[in-house]
């Protein structure tokens, strides 16, 4: 059993390597996520204080005036491990934990979540250069970026299921900053691009508790939502390689340990 396990581990991880993501499918218990996703919905009906970002602006959910319930929205939840004992769990679940110690050789640092009731329908995308979380700062190793979507519910083209570009994360490619901070232009290129070196899209249709992992330079997209209203509910985790010893880049974080893993919290959220 033991090696049989292992033997998946290493199938895994090498599949991540070539690839650029990988597919570990119903490792997360329903009961876990459904737990998880009422958290969030008490969030949303009870916490005024829960953080979102609405088209790059931090807003406050007393501000967001219900429009994370409304259909077709582009708001998404940030930091709730601040908020939710069942997130920390979920974001350090033992399938993910094992996955990112053997390929990092080292715990995993959880640096940031985002938490989407509906596909976030953004265009074509790396991770590489925009992900810059306060507690890891701008400085950590971009090249140990990894992250983890984990399906809530099933996805399918219906409910804006992700778009990923295997082996993209091999490419050489232009930043955003070289279109001058142009999203839209940026987006083409990517797409464009993919295509042309040889990766072009696929669709992934999760089922609620599968986990897919990407490098932190894979390009992908919330795909649309073809049935206006249909929610595609999911948790985004991005991880970094960090060391024990390194303090958050920010006053007012704390790193702490959780299972077996570490993440970056205020110094006033309780455990």
């Amino acid at each position: 059993m033991l090696t049989s396990a292992r033997q998946y581990l290493d199938s895994a991880l090498a599949h991540f390597q070539e690839k650029g993501y990988v597919v570990l499918p119903q490792s997360i218990s329903h009961h876990v996520v459904d737990g998880f996703w009422q958290e969030v919905d008490d969030q949303i009906q009870n916490n005024p204080e829960l953080t979102m970002v609405l088209f790059g602006e931090v807003i406050k959910n007393a501000q967001a005036q219900g429009e994370l319930l409304s259909n077709g929205n582009v708001l998404r939840i940030i930091d709730i491990e601040n908020h939710s004992p069942r997130a920390r769990d979920l974001m350090l679940d033992p399938a993910i934990t094992e996955f990112l110690t053997a390929y990092y050789d080292h715990p995993p640092t959880a640096i940031q979540t985002i938490t989407y009731k509906y596909s976030s329908q953004q265009g074509t995308h790396s991770d590489l250069h925009l992900v810059s979380p306060p507690g890891a700062g701008g400085q950590y190793d971009r090249e140990s970026l990894t992250a983890a979507w984990i399906a809530c519910e099933d996805a399918d083209e219906t409910n804006g299921a992700l778009v990923i570009y295997p082996g993209s994360h091999r490419l050489l490619k232009k930043s955003l900053q070289f279109f001058d901070m142009d999203y839209g232009r940026w987006v083409e290129y990517l797409d464009s691009h993919c295509r042309k070196m040889g990766c072009p899209p696929t669709i992934f249709h999760a089922r609620r508790g599968d986990v897919l992992f990407w490098h932190g330079d894979l390009v992908h997209a919330g795909g649309p939502i073809l049935q206006p209203g249909k929610t595609r509910k999911s948790l985004v985790v991005h991880y970094a390689r960090i060391p024990e010893s390194t303090p958050p880049a920010v006053p007012g974080l704390t790193k702490r340990r959780h299972r077996d893993g570490w993440l970056f919290q205020p110094a006033q959220v309780s455990t």
